[in-house]
């Protein structure tokens, strides 16, 4: 494909607006075509917004991850949320990062997800079975919400009689990834790490006396070079992963599932052929990401597109924008479940990309799989309204008839 001109200066992104998420890929074009980088509304930071940029930013040893100064701007600067953000694997850099990262992939690892597939298909079953006498649900508080937080607890070895617990404590947990904290979400967010922290640290102790052939088991069993973790980082790494295990996954499924019923004549291929499931969950988080982006801070100055970036300034890698670059992804608009060519950053990129991504990608596959085979006449009864402003994308309701 040819280049497209790179005007000079920067394009200009405002997404204050609530409506401006509900239209998010058309804002997004609009300052992509222009620029390389836009500047935030506010003035405060930069996003970069194109495929080639992000790819080699994803990996460029001048950037920085997150850290929890960067929630300073929501008034976040304390409390037990922001500690635990401080925690979380995402948040580290360096040789703490890579530290972690070894210790936890020892425990999580593909074949470990890869052994939760019948499991997923028979609780995904089991859902089904629930509602299907019923004609029609919400497939976000019915399907999405519960799969995930089983999966996840099963793992870890979370009694089943604490699933509801687990699953409010994730659910209020992700409220505070969000660009607008209210004191009231913050009070939610905060009450949640405290009793989500407590549960766990009781759990930790249990493993340590009694080991089960359990995830937290195998984390305090995991050892690299000599190294263990320690009792705050095992605590830390559990609410991690069951965070995670939860709030993402459910975002990608009831994502997955209202992409691909605004898309029946894709829908009706993936139903024809079972083994298109694996291209089209990764058509979904190409064409609808989870992830709207990730932050990285200025480490070493240097320059991009023109524009020249100082010390601790932010960026944010628009993971969302690039992943329908039309550069990288010839007709980048279109939802194809049997794209091959498909480097997408639905899951980040690099030394950061999302530890869980192949437990996500077999809850993704086998539980749409069920769906499409026990609900044939699944059908959208509304269109649906995103969540605005939050950095993991969620939709508000996802009603089906069937």
């Amino acid at each position: 494909m040819k280049a497209r001109r790179q005007e000079a200066g920067w394009a200009t992104l405002d997404l204050t607006s609530p409506e401006a998420w509900q239209d998010l890929h058309s804002v997004l074009a609009q300052a992509r075509e222009r620029h390389a980088l836009a500047r935030d509304g506010n003035g405060e930071g930069w996003s970069v917004l194109r495929y080639a940029e992000l790819d080699a930013l994803l990996r460029d040893p001048r950037l920085a991850s997150q850290r929890p100064e960067m929630f300073a701007r929501q008034g976040l600067d304390g409390g037990p949320f922001h500690d635990f953000v401080g925690r979380m694997l995402f948040t580290q850099n360096g040789f703490d990062h890579a530290r972690l990262r070894a210790l936890v992939g020892r425990a999580f690892t593909p074949s470990t997800a890869a052994r939760m597939r019948p499991r997923v298909r028979e609780i995904a079953h089991e859902l089904i079975d629930r509602v299907q006498g019923l004609g029609s649900m919400d497939l976000v508080r019915d399907f999405a919400h519960h799969l995930p937080v089983r999966v996840i607890s099963e793992m870890i070895g979370v009694p089943e009689g604490d699933y509801t617990r687990f699953a409010q404590w994730t659910s209020d947990l992700g409220l505070g990834f969000s660009l607008v904290l209210t004191p009231d979400r913050r009070r939610t967010v905060d009450a949640a790490v405290e009793q989500l922290r407590s549960y766990v640290s009781e759990l930790v102790d249990q493993r340590r006396h009694a080991p089960g052939r359990d995830l937290v088991s195998a984390l305090i069993q995991a050892e690299e070079a000599g190294d263990r973790l320690s009792h705050q980082e095992l605590i830390a790494m559990v609410m991690n992963l069951l965070f995670g295990g939860h709030d993402t996954s459910k975002s990608l499924l009831q994502i997955a599932a209202y992409t691909l019923l605004r898309h029946r004549q894709e829908l009706e291929r993936v139903r024809r052929d079972a083994a298109l499931l694996p291209s089209a969950v990764e058509e979904v988080l190409r064409y609808e990401p989870v992830l709207t982006g990730v932050v990285r801070v200025v480490h070493e100055p240097f320059e991009l597109a023109g524009v020249k970036l100082a010390l601790g300034e932010s960026l944010f890698l628009s993971l969302i924008s690039a992943n329908r670059d039309p550069r990288r992804f010839p007709q980048a608009d279109r939802f194809d479940v049997g794209r091959r060519d498909n480097r997408h950053f639905g899951f980040g990129f690099g030394l950061h990309s999302c530890v869980g991504a192949a437990l996500a990608r077999v809850e993704g596959q086998e539980a749409l799989g069920v769906l499409i085979e026990r609900l044939p006449g699944l059908r959208l009864a509304e269109r649906p309204r995103w969540v605005p402003f939050t950095a993991i994308r969620r939709l508000e309701s996802l009603r089906v008839t069937f």
